[in-house]
């Protein structure tokens, strides 16, 4: 958040509360490199032994591997390009005969994925001074891998901590229209319903009521 607008490559300041700035970074891939990886991991066992099942609790293992032996391979995880550059694709370099390993491989993706947004902050501080103190994480990608976590709190240099609440997008979204449209609900009555899609669907209902029925909502 910043009290000035920033102009930065791949940077977005959208409007934010009392004239601030909410400065965004946002890689185009993101935990679907991981994905990726995955489809990879799965289609070499389908074709060795004939099974097709989901391999991330053995990456997992192997990101453990690969983060305690102190990861030596690099790895660009623009698959689909970045915002800036979208004919950018994805690279690994550093390979040698030691370090060629799932492991190795593993662990690149995930400190690539956390690269690309450490490098979008780069452009946020240089442009406006601002630094990390601390990160607060949210989706299950950082909150099932350790070794994700881990990379992020190095990489910053801050201490990371996950949001209270899972499926982020659904509470925030159910909190949001509980402030706007019924004030009067108690927090816990949202906590309790972020999660249910037909509380969602009526919420988007009442708020299209509201903007086509009395053109301009007025809070009580």
């Amino acid at each position: 958040i910043s009290d000035g607008y920033c102009i930065a490559p791949g940077i977005e300041a959208r409007p934010y509360l009392n004239g601030k700035y909410l400065l965004t970074g946002a890689s185009l891939c993101g935990g679907r490199a991981y994905a990726i990886l995955e489809s990879f991991f799965r289609s070499y066992l389908s074709v060795a032994c004939g099974e097709d099942t989901s391999q991330y609790e053995v990456m997992e293992k192997l990101a453990e591997k690969g983060f305690a032996g102190g990861n030596t391979m690099k790895v660009v995880t623009a698959f689909r390009g970045t915002r800036v550059n979208p004919e950018l694709r994805g690279s690994i370099s550093g390979i040698d005969e030691d370090n060629f390993t799932p492991e190795e491989m593993v662990c690149g993706v995930l400190e690539g994925m956390v690269r690309e947004l450490f490098e979008l902050y780069g452009q946020i501080h240089a442009k406006m001074g601002l630094e990390v103190k601390r990160l607060v994480a949210s989706g299950n990608g950082l909150r099932k891998n350790r070794v994700l976590r881990e990379i992020f709190s190095q990489m910053f240099e801050a201490e990371l901590t996950l949001a209270p609440y899972e499926e982020e997008a659904a509470y925030g979204e159910a909190f949001c229209h509980r402030v706007i449209f019924c004030r009067s609900v108690p927090p816990e009555w949202a906590v309790r319903c972020h999660h249910c899609i037909v509380f969602r669907t009526f919420l988007h209902f009442i708020k299209a009521y509201v903007i086509i029925f009395d053109g301009q909502y007025q809070r009580s």
